[in-house]
C-alpha cells in the first residue's frame, strides 16, 4: 500500500512481551519501540527501544531540556 517496504515496528499500546519481540524479529523488521520511557544505549536490544515523550504541549526550553537529559556515550 505505501509502495516501499516498512522497516520499522511500533508495539500498539506499548504490548509486547518475549514471544510478540521475536516474531517483529523474526517478520524482517530492523528494530520497534516500546513505550518505555528513557534514552537508548550503545549495544541496547533494537526490538525493545524506548522513548522519550514529547508532548504538543512542550515549550522549546522543555524540549530543548528533554534533549539534553540525554546521557553522553562514553568511548571504549
Amino acid at each position: 500500500m505505501l509502495g516501499r517496504p516498512v522497516e520499522f515496528f511500533a508495539y500498539p499500546y506499548g504490548l509486547f512481551d518475549a514471544n510478540v519481540r521475536e516474531m517483529v524479529a523474526n517478520a524482517g523488521y530492523g528494530a520497534a519501540c516500546s513505550t518505555r520511557s528513557g534514552f537508548n544505549r550503545p549495544g541496547e536490544d533494537v526490538f525493545l527501544l524506548r522513548r522519550i515523550d514529547v508532548f504538543g504541549t512542550d515549550r522549546l526550553w522543555q524540549f530543548r531540556q528533554k534533549l539534553q537529559s540525554a546521557p553522553t556515550s562514553q568511548a571504549a
